[in-house]
């Protein structure tokens, strides 16, 4: 799914200018479409507990 930056910047817990000076210093991968950028949901970068519990998850189905 694809978040546009006050989208991408609520889920951070972060400014929309901050999303944007991550995405100019190549921090956060997006792509531009007319005046908006667009950030993969994907390609946001996850609290430790997400990470945590991904880890988790994929120790348990090895």
């Amino acid at each position: 799914m694809e978040l546009t930056v006050d989208q991408a910047a609520a889920k951070l817990g972060m400014t929309e200018r901050q999303v944007r000076y991550l995405i100019k210093r190549g921090s956060l991968a997006a792509r531009k479409r007319g005046k908006r950028w667009l950030i993969d949901s994907d390609a946001l970068p996850r609290s430790k507990g997400q990470q945590e519990a991904e880890d988790a998850r994929n120790a348990n189905c090895a």
